[in-house]
Order: C-alpha cells, then structure tokens, then sequence
C-alpha cells in the first residue's frame, strides 16, 4: 500500500512538472485580480497586509483592498514614560504609510487608536480625511488621552476645516454611506455632531467619550436610524429607534438627573440601557422619594447602573426602573466608578464598595417577579 502511495506521488509530481507544490500555490495568483482583491477584502487589515511577502503579484494587491483597515496600536506597551514619543512617532509613520498606499477607492472600516494629542493634529485630521473620502461606513477614532489632570497635553480638537469640507456637496456625499461613528478622547462640539446624525441616514452607531467641547447634544429628527448611543452627556433625544444605550453621567445633585426618566420615555424600543453615573462635590442629604409609576420602555430587558454608592437618587433611579419597566429581566448593580472600570484596579476591593453593595442588597426586597439581581 505504501508502495503504491508513494508511486501515485511521483506520478502527480510528473504531471505538475518541477516544484508541484508552488504550482498548486501559484493557481490561485493566475486568479484575476479583481477577484483577489475580494478574497483579500474579506481578511483583517493585518491578515491582508502579509500576503504581501507570498509573491511580486501579492505585493500590493492589500492596497485595494475594501475591507477593514483596523490601524490600532494601542496594544503595544512601554515601561517608561519618555517612550511613549518615540512609539507615538513609530505609530504616527506607520498610519500615515498606510494611507499613503492604499489605493482602494472605498473601505468598509477604518479605525484609528493610540495615545495621541494635539501635537498630531495633522496626522489626526489627514485620517479623518481619509475616513470621509474613502466612505467608510464605520469610522472609529480613539486617541486615549487623559484630560484635566496638571500637566496634562491639549487634547485634539475636531477642526474647522474637516466641519466646512463635509458641509460641502463632495463631502457630503461621502458621509451619507457612514453606518457607525465612533470618537474618543477628541474634542467635537454638538454642532459638528447634530450635522452628521442629520446628514448620515444609514447611521445606526454613535459613540463619544470625553469631549470638552460636548456641553449639549440634540438627537432627533424622524428618519433617524440610530440604535446605539454612547454619551458622556444627558442629551435631548427623540430615539425611536434606539436599542441600547450607553450613558455617562456626572452629576453633583439629584436634578442633574431628571433628564434620564425622559430619555428613556422618548426610546420605546430601547432594550438594554447602561448608567455610568460619577457623582461630583459632597454629598446632599435628602429622603428617599418613591419612585413615579409610569410605564416605559415596554422593550428594556436590562439595565447596568456603574458607579452605584447607594445615595437616595442612586435607589430612586433603580425604583424607577423596578417599578416601570415592565419587561425587566435584569437589573446589574457594579459598584466600580466608571473610571476604573477596564483597568488594573476594577477588582480592588474598598470600605465604600462594601457599603454601596449592602445598600444594594435592599433592592432583593423590591424586585418584580422574574427579575435577576446582580451585584458587582
């Protein structure tokens, strides 16, 4: 049986001619390029990038490539401080590189994420350029910076420049395929921001962290597609479409909070909602209210309160919730501030998380029948 194996083999070889197995590869690179290109548009960025050592025919073919353009660094990690200038440069060439060579007249994402400030703002606005010519249909722009913190560099402002090139007929037309706009540690004002949910009919995705220049955000109109917001700010919304909600909060009393009964009166469809609520300046003593009946939300199925302390209002909202979403399954109580939440000292145990759980746990005495609670 061996014997006979190995003579088929030899008999393959001979009607393959020299090197059988580098022809069999080769097939695939005598494929039209047009149809490479798809193949290779269906890879992640990185996977795309290394068929470029396979042969001279591969070399380039990643330029074209309509796919994901994921360009995040943020994995590399460095022990010293003074080399994060010199990774911010390697990063900075690195993108600009790829933009440089890509060649496709479209892609499906492109995403940008590393620690970058206002220092790279050219860098920063010929990606957003690229974003906007390229009509990605999903756009994330995370530069990872700390603000307000003595010492602190500027943060990257969204300009004016890129605000008056997409109010105009090109870059108009480029915005309307956008599907999912993501945009962290970059400053953007609610004007910016109001003329893209108003311009982008497709979009369905919207998310902002840390935006100085955030200090109001409307969302309405009734071809509105969005059905996921992350905001670190209480917006005035009319999101009939909306499906799951992320929101941050700070607030230094219980009427910084009187908003948040109406937003989730104005999104019937919303099925999970998140409240990463960071409380600010001392603490006010007041009497617990009972929570007003009123049905909302017939489709909310879980609710995540982040940063729970137990203060009156911290109760009051979970009342609320307990006693007006009638389709509750789960209600998660994470006593974890949202600025730890992700990092090193999430699981770090303290007096005051001790304290909000117990207050927490008063809770178990109120829940509707069918109801999980969870306590972080």
């Amino acid at each position: 049986m061996e014997k006979r194996v190995n003579q088929t083999s030899r008999c393959d070889q001979e009607q393959l001619g020299d090197g059988g197995e580098n022809y069999l590869q080769d097939r695939i690179s005598k494929l039209p390029n047009e149809m490479l290109i798809c193949i290779i548009s269906r890879l992640t960025f990185r996977e795309a990038a290394s068929t470029s050592v396979l042969s001279k025919t591969w070399r380039y073919l990643w330029t074209f490539s309509t796919g994901s353009l994921d360009l995040d660094g943020s994995k590399k990690k460095w022990e010293e401080p003074w080399l994060l200038e010199v990774e911010q440069s390697k990063y900075v060439t690195w993108v600009n590189q790829v933009l440089d060579l890509h060649q496709g007249s479209t892609v499906d994402e492109f995403k940008v994420c590393f620690q970058l400030d206002n220092s790279f703002k050219c860098s920063i606005n010929k990606s957003i350029g690229f974003a906007i010519a390229k009509r990605a249909q999903r756009f994330d722009l995370d530069l990872k910076t700390t603000a307000g913190l003595l010492g602190a560099p500027e943060r990257y402002t969204f300009p004016h420049e890129c605000n008056v090139y997409i109010q105009t007929s090109r870059g108009l037309s480029s915005i309307k395929s956008l599907r999912s706009l993501s945009l962290k540690s970059a400053n953007i004002t609610g004007e910016i921001l109001e003329f893209f949910l108003s311009s982008c009919p497709l979009l369905e995705r919207l998310c902002v962290h840390s935006s100085e220049h955030l200090l109001n955000l409307k969302v309405a109109g009734s071809s509105l597609q969005l059905k996921y917001l992350e905001n670190m700010q209480l917006p005035q919304c009319e999101l009939t479409k909306l499906r799951h909600l992320i929101l941050r909060v700070r607030a230094c009393d219980s009427d910084s909070l009187l908003g948040l009964t109406r937003l989730m009166e104005a999104s019937p469809l919303l099925q999970k909602f998140t409240l990463q609520l960071t409380w600010i300046g001392p603490s006010r003593r007041r009497k617990k209210r009972n929570a007003p009946k009123c049905p909302i939300d017939r489709h909310l199925k879980v609710v995540e309160f982040v940063g729970f302390v137990g203060r009156p209002i911290d109760l009051e909202l979970a009342m609320y919730v307990l006693g007006n979403a009638v389709m509750l399954e789960k209600i998660i109580i994470n006593t974890t501030s949202p600025y730890l939440v992700g990092t090193q000292w999430e699981s770090e145990e303290s007096e005051e998380k001790l304290a909000a759980r117990k207050r927490a746990k008063q809770l178990k005495t109120k829940l509707p029948q069918g109801v999980e609670l969870v306590i972080h």
